[in-house]
């Protein structure tokens, strides 16, 4: 969701700022579909033939250089086998002497996760900021003749609207960020596994005009 939320920022640039035409904008939104997906297609495939995927305190498989549920690595009291109803099972597997844990894990953490997730945020800024200034330069130049334009209405509406489209990414992705390098226990892990799936909900609220909606209604 990360990929197509910048691929999102770029064509909004791309229609309102350079006047991308309908036939270009479905160019556009091919390549976006096709990176969004190829890139963590193969990213994935590669990360599973290295064994880089392990169970993480998430409830899930991600990347990781360890098996979390085994209570090894950084954090050996945070996870005890004792806390699992099948400690019998976790036991047999965590004592398998099977190489399960991706020696790059970390490199592909970094690689394929972190890097995209920070390329992303700078790519939403500076899309953001350059239809910004653009409204901004569109207004300026019709001022004398619009009351509209004259008191910034659009500029208004664009600003607040690029500073919702960025803080509903670092929302979303800032936690699972930093638990990919410092481990959250607890309360922690509540939020990570909350805020993650938030992306698309928060963006069909910015752009639902759902505020504006119920302000009007009140």
């Amino acid at each position: 969701s990360a990929l197509i939320t910048g691929c999102i920022a770029i064509s909004f640039l791309l229609q309102v700022k350079y006047k991308f035409r309908e036939s270009h904008m479905r160019v556009v939104e091919k390549w976006s579909f096709g990176i969004s997906t190829v890139f963590p297609l193969l990213s994935g495939i590669l990360i599973l033939v290295d064994r880089g995927f392990n169970p993480s305190t998430r409830g899930l498989c991600f990347i990781r250089s360890f098996p979390m549920i085994c209570g090894k690595g950084p954090l050996p009291s945070m996870f005890p086998l004792e806390n699992y109803e099948t400690a019998k099972n976790l036991g047999e597997y965590c004592a398998d002497e099977v190489d399960v844990r991706g020696s790059n894990s970390y490199l592909y953490g970094i690689l394929f996760y972190v890097i995209p997730v920070i390329t992303v945020l700078v790519t939403i800024i500076i899309c953001m900021a350059m239809l910004f200034w653009s409204v901004r330069t569109q207004e300026s130049r019709t001022s004398r003749w619009s009351v509209a334009a004259a008191n910034g209405r659009d500029q208004k509406r664009v600003f607040i609207k690029s500073m919702l489209y960025i803080s509903a990414f670092l929302v979303t992705w800032t936690p699972a960020v930093i638990d990919s390098f410092i481990i959250f226990g607890g309360l922690g892990q509540y939020i990570v596994i909350f805020t993650a799936p938030l992306q698309g909900f928060l963006n069909a609220l910015i752009y639902s005009n759902l505020f504006q909606t119920l302000k009007a209604g009140t």
